[in-house]
């Protein structure tokens, strides 16, 4: 994945780990399978459903990270 890109699943993961929170907890917080965990936190994009789900589950907006990533990218576009 390019430098400038952002991988959700990678800050889901990192938030998970901060919290000492587990695959497993998250599994039941979400209301899906432990496997399917492992599949959101591999991928670097994300339904917004269920991220609004992630966000709840661990009290962190994932939505404004996504925003503030978007918003220096368009920061950085120079008008034609």
């Amino acid at each position: 994945m390019p430098k400038d890109e952002i991988h959700i699943g990678k800050l889901i993961r990192r938030k998970m780990k901060k919290d000492r929170k587990s695959k497993i907890w998250l599994a039941e917080k979400i209301d899906c399978c432990r496997t399917n965990v492992y599949k959101i936190l591999d991928k670097p994009s994300i339904d917004t459903a269920q991220l609004q789900k992630i966000s709840f589950a661990l009290r962190k907006n994932f939505f404004t990270d996504l925003s503030d990533f978007c918003q220096k990218k368009l920061d950085k576009i120079e008008d034609p």
